[in-house]
């Protein structure tokens, strides 16, 4: 008995640790972040600073800022677990589950020809997972990001590569905000 609790505690233990979702990390970098403009594409890029009424990103080698009352959301990673990197692993965890499945079934439910009705068995198997697997990409991929509106550029400081603000040399290169 003490073997099969001692198993169970291993298991337990396992299975807990893989429903922990690891953040983006300590990095000296902002983090990344896309900016919604009201007018023009969306654009992508590294958070440099954040005050009460400018975001400013590092994008494609230049520093751009915008300012809030041009902005309809920000979006900034929160870890790097989306949609797809979820949906390949369930998909990868599906096909290994249901390849293991059928061996066991092929091997328990023969008859004395060698013959076993497990035919369904990893497609169906491979199926539940890709059906659960959608499911929680979705939830992933929203969770992905903090979601913001123009009016909390102010929480988006703690993200920055400077909290404190632009330095006065980056503000120099920043290009001028659009009137």
């Amino acid at each position: 008995m003490k073997a099969g609790r001692r198993s169970a505690a291993i298991l337990a233990v396992v299975l807990l640790a893989g429903c922990v979702i690891p953040g983006v990390g300590i990095s000296p970098y902002g983090r990344a972040t896309t900016v919604h403009p009201k007018t023009g594409p969306r654009v992508a890029g590294e958070l440099l600073a954040a005050n009460g009424d400018t975001v400013w990103l590092l994008s494609a080698g230049a520093v751009r800022s915008f300012g809030a009352a041009e902005l309809r959301s920000v979006d900034v990673a929160r870890h790097r677990f989306g949609a797809k990197k979820t949906f390949v692993w369930m998909s990868v965890a599906g096909l290994g589950t249901g390849v293991a499945l059928l061996i066991s079934c092929s091997s328990y439910a023969s008859t004395e020809d060698g013959s076993a009705d497990c035919g369904g068995v990893l497609p169906g198997t491979f199926l539940f997972f890709v059906v659960t697997g959608a499911v929680f990409a979705l939830f992933n991929e929203y969770s992905s990001k903090h979601h913001l509106k123009p009016d909390d550029t102010p929480s988006l400081r703690p993200f920055a590569r400077f909290p404190q603000g632009l330095p006065d040399s980056l503000a120099a290169l920043a290009a001028p905000r659009a009137p």
